[in-house]
């Protein structure tokens, strides 16, 4: 993608990194164990930025690859019963600096707070979220890649 498109007829701008092949295979296999409509694998991801500003300095970043995380526990994110959605928290530096990045040089952020973050299942209807004991099969996460990308006007939240 060339730099202008991001300013060019985009609404936004949306960020992310890409967790390794490995990496979404053992997600996976975690989720399909515990029974959980999971995200599927090729769009299991973790958001630096979903801005409704146009940010063009996100592409200019250039992270060194590959980030590693650790999982630092389980929530659920929005307010509506029917539509939570189980998140795997993070503990990632690189990826709160990148949000920093493009924060001070422009993108919107809709929260109050960042969390670094994968989205695990959309639409998750439980009322609890899987107990710590299994964070230790989600450390030694990778991402191998990092993507921006025009967010457009009928795109839902990541």
């Amino acid at each position: 993608m060339r730099k202008n498109e991001i300013t060019n007829g985009s609404t936004g701008t949306y960020a992310k990194l890409v967790p390794t092949d490995t990496t979404k295979a053992k997600i996976a296999g975690v989720l399909d164990q515990l029974c959980i409509e999971a995200t599927s694998a090729d769009q299991l991801h973790a958001t630096i930025i979903y801005s409704r500003t146009p940010c063009a300095y996100a592409e200019t970043l250039s992270p060194v690859l590959p980030i590693n995380a650790n999982a630092t526990g389980f929530a659920l994110f929005g307010d509506d019963p029917d539509s939570k959605c189980l998140v795997l928290l993070l503990d990632c530096v690189e990826a709160e600096e990148l949000h920093f990045l493009c924060r001070a040089n422009g993108a919107s952020h809709d929260f109050d707070l960042y969390e670094p973050h994968i989205t695990l299942s959309y639409g998750y209807t439980r009322d609890t979220v899987p107990g710590d004991d299994l964070l230790e099969y989600f450390n030694h996460l990778e991402f191998d890649s990092f993507e921006v990308e025009p967010l457009e006007e009928n795109w839902s939240s990541k």
